[in-house]
């Protein structure tokens, strides 16, 4: 450990994590919009439970927006965030920005996760967001209509810029997934 380096145990750290939920005019299709709400929500909750604040920015319509502050439990805006609603393009980069600027006033451990067809509006914009983001950023790519272990190759070229990133092929995957990826946030 470095001269100036904090070693701070892990039942110590507090984290916040900013969940981006796509809502897009392409998450209607396969239910995915249904399937990322109900995961999402018992996701939150469960981070929730343990002590991890959250943070949900959604977009629909083109539009960026916050859902959910961290100083708002998520059983509070739990309409908001099973609307049900979907349109318009993909401002991923948008979203991004938003999370990252949410985060930049915090002082706990930042964490981002994207919940996501994978088909950002502005592919450039979006890696440009991920790049900056000093938080790491954990993507979860629903590609339901792919048989498993096929995937398009527009979704295929962002997974790179993700620090952590998997895809799901069946709804009934998406809460173990999650699952992991709370794993995944105790090794970052």
């Amino acid at each position: 450990m470095g001269a100036f380096s904090v070693r701070q145990p892990g039942d110590d750290k507090q984290y916040d994590l900013v969940m981006i939920l796509d809502r897009s005019g392409s998450m209607r299709r396969h239910m995915h919009i249904d399937t990322a709400e109900d995961a999402l929500v018992r996701f939150a909750i469960a981070c929730e439970d343990i002590g991890i604040n959250v943070g949900v920015v959604d977009f629909t319509q083109d539009e960026a927006r916050l859902v959910k502050p961290f100083s708002v439990e998520c059983e509070h805006v739990r309409e908001s965030l099973l609307s049900k609603q979907y349109g318009g393009g993909t401002p991923l980069a948008d979203a991004l920005g938003l999370g990252r600027e949410l985060l930049e006033q915090r002082r706990n451990s930042p964490l981002v996760l994207v919940v996501t067809d994978g088909k950002p509006g502005d592919a450039d914009a979006y890696h440009d967001e991920l790049a900056q983001s000093y938080a790491p950023v954990c993507g979860l790519t629903l590609v339901l209509d792919q048989p498993s272990g096929s995937v398009p190759e527009k979704v295929a070229r962002n997974e790179r810029f993700y620090d952590r990133h998997v895809y799901i092929h069946e709804s009934s995957q998406l809460a173990n997934r999650l699952d992991q990826f709370a794993v995944m946030f105790d090794g970052l």
